[in-house]
Order: C-alpha cells, then sequence, then structure tokens
C-alpha cells in the first residue's frame, strides 16, 4: 500500500484495533482468500463488506458492517469516514453491486 488512506486500510485498522489479523490485501486478494477470511452469507458486526460499481471484486469498495445493515466506510464522495445502510450506499453507481461479505478468521494472540 502507497500510505494513502483508503477504504481497505481504514477497514482493516479498525479490525486490527478490535484484535483481527489480516495482511494488507487489495479487495480482489481479500474476496479471494481462505485462510484468513470466510464468505458470509448473512453480515455480522465487524465482517468486511464490498461493493463495487460492476460485478466483480477487483477495485471493489471495502467497509465493515456495524450490523442491522448499517455499513461503516472510508468515503471518498462524502470526505470522512462514514455510516450508511448497504441500501443507501447500492443507490449510488459506485457501489451499485454487492460483492458479498467477509468474516475475518484470525484473532491476534492474547499476551
Amino acid at each position: 500500500m502507497d500510505g494513502v488512506a483508503n477504504c481497505q486500510q481504514y477497514a482493516y485498522s479498525l479490525l486490527r484495533h478490535f484484535g483481527f489479523e489480516l495482511p494488507n490485501f487489495r479487495s480482489s486478494d481479500l474476496w479471494d482468500d481462505t485462510a484468513h477470511t470466510a464468505v458470509s452469507k448473512d453480515p455480522k458486526p465487524l465482517d468486511l463488506v464490498l461493493v463495487n460499481d460492476e460485478p466483480e471484486s477487483f477495485g471493489a469498495h471495502v467497509g465493515l458492517s456495524l450490523g442491522q445493515g448499517l455499513v461503516l466506510h472510508l468515503s471518498k464522495r462524502i470526505g470522512f469516514p462514514a455510516i450508511e445502510t448497504l441500501e443507501q450506499m447500492q443507490n449510488r453507481d459506485e457501489y451499485r453491486f454487492l460483492i458479498g461479505f467477509k468474516t475475518v478468521l484470525v484473532r491476534q494472540e492474547q499476551r
């Protein structure tokens, strides 16, 4: 990663704060990963949410599920972190396709 804040880094930093381990995956690598994450049918709080302007994971926008249909994400359009419903996000062309949800499986060892 180039050191500039982006949606993936924002989501991964929050997950790490809560004790999860996750490499700095690009969105397509995240979607393909099975060692650190698993696809989830029903998003739980702190599951990763991937949306895109086309039905593929490459270049997808990444946010965190807060439960009850809410997503926390770093929004370039809004200019700061935002909480929106998944439905609100998908009403915009750049997020209209739901790629899916991923649950992070790996937690840091308790010290």
